[in-house]
């Protein structure tokens, strides 16, 4: 089961990690200066020209609509802009009834601050980790007309990340809180064999480093992250345990309490529950649980082998989504019993670091959590083999980038697959994406139809042949009307 587990992780992320390969593109920058720009300025310039026109190339290359990508960009950035220009306006007195305005300097402050500050807005180049010039000229015609080519490395996942930011049409979610609950179990020793005296001395300073950790990597993206005591525990799981119902109900309560409070004010009777207090609908929960297993002592030697096991569950509370789950790599130990204080802290050191790589991987999909996902489930009814079935994951993901699709395997056999979808904004929008698929060619010989005309749901990979969409005709070919064959009228 753990090697079935192991091979659909490396085929689910197999899509992640070309989409972060390094992509050499060349891409040319041109730009109008004045004479009193620096050589500084103009080279700034110039790099962010070279820079647009390689993500333009990039983006149509990934089959994305760099067009909307731009055009989102620059609404964006005025949006940004327009404060920055009424206070130039204020300093500079444009407008201003009896001031006196300055035309000149607000105009060349005014240039000078929109393109410095476009040149770094939404921090594109961050999808650019490498890059070399290789020319950088000016006309000898027109000597202000400048010009540079380069050659740059684009990491393709970045710009996906950046491409979706500036395109989303969904709202991004706001975490308020992490919970973070821990749990130790011991097996065949007790905490005084861990040269522990008391139980919560050990397990509270793990769990305040592995905040500072989460809070570092998860800065901006989560408001604050507090550990779980028993009580609180005991609330979340409460709340977990709600059905969907309920669970909305409540969270919909929470989002309103203003009106609650009002309602209380003016004399009605308003049940609130205790949990409502909290803040459930709009966190996550983290869980890590950890087992310690004595495997063996020498008691000559004064040494103790144990085997240290753990695992990590990152919870969505609102949807009950799963954003990360992880099986820590085991990890054997052998400590000298002499000194409480060295097997105390070999432990303690072992146990820190099984998660910090996966925390290091977190702020991703937290970010992806933010969409406010919703989830269908596609049955593909025929396919040829996995991949196929990675092709067609492949392009939902492509074609439903501006909804964020996300499809994951949900269970195969060979003959059926579940893919589990999940997307954001609005279900019509969803449903035409995925519709606007049909016909479309996977690998050498299979296409995509919907078996059932009235879903988009049941998917097949047809193999081209007979009785295939093949034999369909193209669009400029004549259609042969068949000959209705003679229906049998049913009998009485």
């Amino acid at each position: 089961m753990k090697g079935i587990t192991l091979f659909l992780s490396i085929l689910l992320f197999f899509p992640t990690l070309t989409m972060g390969q390094l992509n050499p593109v060349e891409g040319d920058g041109r730009f109008y200066s004045r004479d009193d720009d620096t050589l500084s300025f103009i080279k700034k310039q110039l790099l962010s020209s070279a820079f647009r026109d390689v993500f333009t190339k990039e983006l149509k290359e990934m089959g994305l609509d760099s067009d909307k990508f731009w055009r989102r960009y620059e609404e964006k950035f005025q949006e940004y802009f327009t404060p920055i220009k009424e206070s130039l306006e204020k300093k500079y007195e444009i407008g201003v009834e009896g001031g006196k305005p300055d035309k000149v300097k607000y105009q060349k402050s005014l240039r000078q601050k929109r393109l410095v500050l476009k040149g770094r807005y939404g921090r594109l180049s961050r999808a650019i980790p490498q890059y070399s010039i290789k020319k950088m000229s000016r006309s000898p015609q027109v000597p202000n007309s400048r010009y540079l080519r380069l050659r740059a490395k684009v990491n393709r996942k970045e710009l996906h990340r950046i491409y979706l930011q500036f395109t989303s049409d969904n709202p991004e979610r706001h975490f308020s809180t992490l919970y973070l609950s821990t749990k130790f179990q011991l097996v065949n020793t007790s905490w005084v064999e861990t040269g522990v005296e008391v139980e919560s001395d050990f397990t509270q300073v793990l769990s305040n480093h592995w905040r500072e950790k989460l809070e570092a990597e998860l800065s901006g993206k989560v408001d604050r992250i507090i550990f779980a005591d028993a009580g609180t525990t005991s609330q979340i799981e409460t709340f977990t345990r709600m059905n969907t119902e309920a669970r909305e109900a409540m969270i919909g309560d929470a989002k309103n309490q203003a009106d609650l409070e009002k309602s209380a004010q003016s004399g009605e009777k308003v049940e609130v529950p205790e949990i409502l207090g909290n803040d459930f609908g709009s966190s996550l929960w983290m869980t890590l649980n950890f087992k310690i297993k004595k495997v063996k002592e020498n008691t000559e030697a004064q040494k103790r082998e144990f085997e240290l096991m753990g695992d990590l569950l990152l919870l969505d509370l609102a949807t009950q989504g799963i954003l990360v789950h992880e099986d820590f790599s085991e990890r054997m130990g052998n400590y000298s019993f002499s000194n409480a204080k060295e097997i105390n802290s070999g432990l303690a050191n072992a146990i820190f670091q099984m998660p910090l790589s996966r925390f290091q991987k977190l702020s991703e999909a937290v970010l992806q959590a933010k969409g406010n996902m919703k989830r269908v489930v596609i049955d593909v009814v025929e396919y040829g083999n996995l991949g196929e079935l990675m092709s067609l994951m492949k392009l939902l993901g492509n074609k439903g980038i501006t909804k964020q699709f996300s499809p994951v395997i949900k269970s195969f056999t060979p003959s059926n697959a579940k893919i589990l979808l999940e997307y954001a904004g609005d279900d019509v929008d969803m449903t035409a994406i995925i519709r606007g698929l049909e016909n479309k060619v996977l690998g050498v010989d299979r296409r995509i139809v919907f078996p059932t005309p009235n879903t988009v749901f049941q998917v097949a990979l047809k193999k081209e042949g007979a009785n295939s969409v093949k034999d369909s005709p193209k669009p400029n070919e004549a259609k042969e009307t068949p000959t209705p064959k003679a229906v049998k009228a049913p009998t009485s």
